[in-house]
């Protein structure tokens, strides 16, 4: 059984075997052909697919987020016309194999303020499928739609190691995607980011417990990874770090997974515990 569907005919068989609500099934479905279509496009040499969707769609992690989560290098221009156009050719040129009509309909940036560093951008894609309302006459249809999949870019953030994968069920397309290794070394640098940023990130904790139980993982690379990735925010990772601050912060709103996760739901301290192991083996210093 996949983690999600491949197909129209696949989309409401997948929902009774996973026992979640048609919609939900669609959207995975959208998000697999997303993923397809950018990996295909010009803008798929240029971004690195990370976080929980990269682990659910390609490690198959049961955790999932609402955003398809990419890095993309310095080629692609910090304009929200540049970012609408390279999501634009994907969407152009990848939906219509599948049967779906889509197109951006929102990209913002945060921030606001121009030269930062670390923008990011916020795409928000509207599609149709064929039994949908506005489906037929979706080339002159100019309101927003709700139907939509959201993809998020971050500028110039350091990605250390990649993979070139094939999606089960997709079209040979080789999609670029953050290393385990990698994914594990941005989530706890921002597990370190909540007390800089003032933020909450209950997920990566799960996350990481997850990966550190299911693959054999170079300890390595993600200790030279993380120091890396921080120092380029201007953090010195270390192991006292990961303090009471850091775990008070983690464990916010840590229980509204358990609704999402079922039966795979791993309690804070347990996750927690696996995290703080995890950082002890690293070949960082203690701080």
């Amino acid at each position: 059984m996949t983690r999600y569907p491949r197909s129209f005919d696949e989309i409401d068989s997948w929902a009774e075997q996973n026992g979640v609500l048609r919609g939900e099934a669609i959207r995975r479905f959208v998000q697999f052909v997303t993923l397809e279509s950018i990996g295909e496009a010009a803008l798929g040499q240029h971004a690195a697919l990370k976080g929980g969707n990269a682990l659910r769609f390609v490690d198959y992690a049961i955790r999932s987020t609402v955003d398809l989560d990419y890095t993309v290098d310095s080629s692609v221009t910090d304009t929200e016309q540049a970012v609408r156009e390279a999501i634009g050719e994907a969407v152009n040129r990848g939906y219509p194999r599948y049967g779906i009509k889509g197109r951006v309909q929102r990209t913002q940036r945060r921030p606001k303020t121009p030269g930062t560093t670390f923008p990011t951008y916020d795409v928000t894609i509207g599609f149709q499928l064929p039994w949908d309302k506005h489906f037929v006459g979706f080339e002159s249809l100019e309101r927003p739609l709700s139907t939509v999949v959201e993809v998020e870019l971050s500028l110039n953030d350091v990605v250390c190691e990649t993979r070139l994968v094939t999606l089960e069920g997709g079209e040979h397309v080789k999609i670029r995607v953050c290393s385990l290794e990698d994914i594990v070394a941005e989530k706890l640098r921002a597990l370190l980011q909540q007390v800089v940023r003032d933020r909450y990130r209950p997920q990566d904790v799960y996350d990481i417990a997850y990966v550190r139980g299911s693959s054999a993982l170079n300890l390595e690379k993600i200790g030279a990874f993380l120091v890396e990735k921080c120092r380029a925010r201007g953090i010195e990772p270390h192991r006292n770090s990961f303090n009471e601050d850091v775990r008070t912060r983690a464990e916010k709103d840590y229980g509204s997974l358990k609704a999402l996760l079922g039966r795979d739901f791993v309690p804070f301290e347990e996750a927690w515990a696996s995290t703080l192991e995890l950082v002890r083996e690293l070949p960082i210093s203690n701080g």
